[in-house]
This record gives structure tokens, sequence and C-alpha cells, in this order.
């Protein structure tokens, strides 16, 4: 009986050392990002900065009517897209515009997102370097998307009307002066994610430190050597590709687990998990997500030209990254 009882209180302890620690980790991480970036992203914020985005679109030969859609969609993608669609209503743009303002604002509407929702999970399981390493890299990768918007409005957008910006100025002031603090804001959202994924994520955590203790990760480390010269790409990176095709989340646990137990180096850890986003792209993330929410917005036309498009950035500007860790890392 008190041989059991010191197993038991020995699983749990590391449990608490494997779990715990990374948990506690997470929401700590998760708490301190979207705080600070709900106020770095606010309404009052960006509407200050309605000249210098209204200057992005020139560039783009984009109409100036996309800079209220583009601060909106700085914290609010649905309430963005919803005023694009009633501007296609409206005719006051074209649908090859709003495929190009679709790319051009990447750099602009994703950081939120990623910041928000990938950094808490990334850090707390690759730890520091490794996780802002990953979500950098992951910023970089929405700068190709402008690129590519920008290429596509310079082939296809010839001229574009650049309308007075004062209405699109008084809707954002309205709207910013209409929200909650920033703050308060900020610490409701933190604590809903918190709350909405911690049962997974722990989830996902015990899972990965039974097998660590049953020691099925030396059984993968073995069949992944003897199978390592019959494939043209390694096995490890294929088994968190696949993984994150499925599920991000345990996708950046596993690897983080198995660059532990040395069945990855760092460059095959990042490369599984650009290589994942493509996977995850075409299995799950546009198919299942993304066109529902523009087919809800959008005639199914334009939201299949979206979303096809989207899935094409994705793949480009993995590959693109891909490259860049191959060049980096020795």
């Amino acid at each position: 009986m008190q041989e059991t009882l010191s197993v038991i209180a020995e699983w749990l302890q590391g449990w608490w050392y494997y779990v715990g620690r990374i948990f506690v980790s997470f929401v700590a991480i998760a708490l301190i990002t979207i705080i600070v970036s709900e106020y770095l992203f606010s309404a009052r914020l960006f509407s200050r900065l309605l000249n210098a985005l209204a200057s992005i679109l020139r560039i783009a030969r984009l109409p100036i009517d996309f800079s209220t859609p583009l601060l909106f969609g700085v914290f609010d993608s649905r309430a963005e897209h919803s005023l694009i669609s009633s501007m296609v209503k409206e005719c006051r743009v074209r649908e090859n515009e709003v495929i190009a303002y679709n790319l051009v604002s990447m750099p602009i509407t994703a950081p939120r997102l990623v910041i928000q929702y990938v950094a808490p999970v990334v850090i707390s399981t690759l730890r520091l370097t490794l996780g802002i390493t990953y979500v950098c890299l992951s910023l970089a990768s929405t700068l190709i998307a402008f690129i590519m918007g920008l290429a596509l409005s310079r082939i296809t957008i010839k001229s574009a009307s650049h309308q007075q910006e004062g209405k699109a100025t008084q809707i954002v002031n309205s709207f910013a002066n209409r929200q909650r603090s920033s703050l308060r804001n900020g610490i409701r959202k933190a604590l809903r994610y918190v709350r909405s994924v911690s049962p997974r994520f722990v989830m996902i955590l015990t899972t990965i430190f039974v097998l660590l203790k049953l020691g099925c990760f030396e059984y993968l480390k073995s069949f992944l050597m003897l199978i390592k010269n019959m494939l043209p790409i390694s096995p490890a990176i294929l088994t968190v590709a696949a993984t994150y095709a499925v599920t991000p989340i345990a996708s950046y646990q596993l690897a983080g687990s198995m660059l532990l137990k040395g069945l990855l180096t760092v460059k095959e850890m990042l490369v599984a998990l650009f290589l994942g986003r493509i996977f995850f792209g075409i299995v799950s993330e546009y198919p299942r997500h993304s066109f529902p929410f523009y087919v809800s917005i959008y005639p199914v036309k334009l939201a299949a030209k979206l979303t096809a498009t989207l899935l094409l950035y994705t793949i480009v500007s993995s590959i693109v990254m891909i490259t860049l860790i191959t060049l980096l890392y020795p």
C-alpha cells in the first residue's frame, strides 16, 4: 500500500512539474499578451493612424473606402468584412479589389490574432526563445501576403477612386467612443480565452506526460530511426506536421516534447510547424472555417475566391519560410 502511494505521489509530482509549470506559464503569458495587445490594437489608438493606413491603400491602388474596414479589421474581423460586403453590394468596390485588400491588409489585421491566440501556447510549450522565434517568423510571413496583394492590385487594378476620409474617421471615432475600456475589455477577453482553452491544453499536456513516463517517446525514437532512410523527409517532421493538421495546440506541445527528447532539431521543428500550416489550411482551416465564414457574408463566388487566395498565400508563405529556415539554420 505504501509503495503504491509512493508511486502515485511520484507521478503527481512529475505531473505538476511538467504539466503544472507549463500551464501556469501559459496562463500568465496569455493574460499579459491579450491584455496588452487589446490596448495596442484598440479602436481609439488605431483611429489616429487613419491617414497612414490610407497611404498604404493608395500604394496598393485600393479605394480609400477600405480604410474604415481596415481599422475595424484590427479588432473585429466580422465587422470588417460586413462593411466590405455592403460596399460590394453598393458597387463601391470590385471583387478583385476585395481580394487584393484581403492580402494587403494581412500585416495589419493578423498580428493581433497571432499575439493573442498563438503566442501564449507557443511560448509556454516551446520556451521563450524558440516561442518568440516562431511567433516572429509567423508575423514576418504576413509580409508575403502584402507583397502578393500589392502584385495582384498592380496587375489587375488600373486606378481606384480615392474618396474623402472624413466619413471613415467619423465612423471609427464613433465606434471607439462607444467601446468599453481597453483594459477591462482585455481582461475579460483574456479570462474567456484561458477558460475556453485550458481544459484541452491540460488534457493534451497530461497525455504527453503519460506517454513520456511510459517511455513511448523512446519507442517512437527507435521507430523513426528505423524508417528514417525510407522517406524523402524526416519522419519526425511528418509526425509533427500531421498532428498540426488535426490540432495545432497538440503539435506545439508534441514538438516541444520531441525537441526535449532529441527527436527533433530546432531547424526540423520550425520546418515541421510551417509544413503543418499547409496541411492544416488544406484539411481544416479553409474548408471548415474560412469558407463558411466568408460565405456567410459574401456571395458564394467571391467567398470561394477569397478562400482560395488565402490558401494560396498559406502555401506560398509557408514554403518561403521553410526555405528561409533551411538557409538560416545549420
